[in-house]
């Protein structure tokens, strides 16, 4: 699910983390239960906001045993300078969208269950 490409905001981030949870293993979701609308995004577990526009900028959900596929929906995180989700149970493939994410320079997606290719628009990015 990719929104429409402009504007990008704060709910949009929200929106798509919301959506990337959704395709967490329902089994592991408790994990990120700080995911919810009476708690401010850029308080929930594992999620980095700037301090200028409140946009995500990291993503950190190394070693949570999360399951599922990898949403999407993480291509509309348009600030995310690093993504870390190594050392989880993750399948599928890496979304293509993700190359959409032009200032991202970090991308943990270690010890997964990932199959296919890296998205051709991860040039500048350090990929692990």
């Amino acid at each position: 699910m990719l929104l429409e490409a402009f504007p990008f905001s704060y709910e949009t981030d929200r929106k798509s983390l919301l959506a990337f949870k959704s395709q967490v293993s329902e089994s592991k979701r408790d994990v990120l239960s700080s995911w919810n609308n009476s708690v401010s995004m850029c308080n929930w577990k594992g999620v980095t906001c700037g301090h200028k526009h409140k946009r995500v900028i990291d993503l950190n959900l190394a070693g949570l045993q999360l399951g599922g596929v990898i949403s999407p929906s993480i291509g509309n995180l348009s600030f995310l300078i690093s993504l870390d989700l190594s050392n989880n149970a993750f399948g599928g493939t890496i979304p293509h969208e993700v190359g959409n994410l032009f200032r991202l320079l970090l991308l943990s997606v270690s010890s997964n269950a990932l199959s296919g290719e890296i998205p051709i628009g991860l040039f500048n990015c350090s990929i692990d």
